[in-house]
């Protein structure tokens, strides 16, 4: 029976096992909102991974998408996100994340094929959850969509949580 006790249904296996108190973590939730408030939910995701308590994967590609993004005007402005910030964090990153130099398009995402990345990085990284708020990651978590039929299939040990299902499964583990 699935653990609920939380209010996660946090299936057998993932996303911790017997070798590691550490998840396996492909980590997206380090977004242009978690450099405007470092105290939200994706911003503390970002935290647990600075503090090592998920192990976040990288690549060269989340890099320089989180660099242009964050730097655009309008979403600088809006999250009134310093550059002097937006380094720092991609410093940090670059210090706590484990980098996967070759990412193989395994998967391309049918709705937003630039998406695919960041499952590919999962599958690379050998992850079993993926973090973000993209709402075309999060609908491959819909039952009711042909993509995530397809996508459950083939990727059965994957899964993808917003920031705040991390949270919650890491405020789990530490009270077990």
């Amino acid at each position: 029976m699935p653990n609920t006790r939380c209010g996660v249904n946090a299936r057998a296996g993932t996303p911790h096992d017997s070798r590691s108190k550490t998840s396996r973590i492909r980590l997206q939730c380090v977004s242009a909102g978690s450099l405007g408030n470092a105290g939200g939910p994706s911003g503390r995701c970002v935290a647990a991974a600075l503090q090592r308590k998920v192990l976040l994967f990288i690549s060269a590609y989340v890099l320089e998408e989180l660099q242009d993004v964050a730097t655009r005007p309008e979403i600088a402005v809006k999250f009134r996100i310093p550059l002097e910030r937006v380094d720092r964090l991609i410093l940090n990153l670059q210090k706590a994340a484990t980098p996967i130099a070759d990412v193989l398009q395994v998967y391309v995402h049918p709705v937003d094929p630039d998406d695919s990345h960041y499952v590919n990085l999962a599958l690379a990284a050998d992850a079993e959850l993926i973090v973000s708020r993209d709402r075309h990651l999060l609908n491959l978590t819909n039952p009711a969509r042909k993509e995530s039929q397809e996508f459950f299939i083939r990727f059965p040990r994957l899964r993808i949580v917003d920031p705040v299902q991390l949270l919650a499964e890491l405020a789990c583990d530490e009270d077990a």
